[in-house]
């Protein structure tokens, strides 16, 4: 596995999750625990740091459609942070209306 995943509360609403390596059906659960685990400890906005990420699939999407959707009921949010343009290309058509995508072109 080519992936890793940490993550660090900001304050006692914000939490960010920072995903590097390939992010595919094998890592999609690691990430989905750490994304739920935030937001069933209180955490309202959820940062998610693809900066390292070198791949990212449909099984990573599918995280953060239903984390987006958990945090629905809080009035929460899910803010992306992307470098990679073929990454970020993805994020941008596939991400929510509610949610916002960072990206910085590297």
């Amino acid at each position: 596995m080519n992936f890793q995943i940490t993550d660090s509360a900001v304050d006692a609403e914000t939490h960010i999750v920072e995903a590097a390596g390939e992010l595919d059906v094998n890592s999609a659960g690691a990430l989905e625990e750490r994304l739920r685990l935030a937001a069933e400890s209180g955490k309202r906005k959820l940062i998610v740091d693809f900066t390292g990420a070198t791949f990212i699939d449909s099984a990573t999407i599918g995280v953060l459609v239903v984390a987006s959707k958990r945090l629905r009921p809080v009035r929460g949010s899910i803010v992306l942070i992307c470098v990679d343009r073929l990454t970020t290309r993805v994020l941008e058509i596939t991400h929510r209306p509610r949610d916002r995508a960072l990206s910085h072109d590297g």
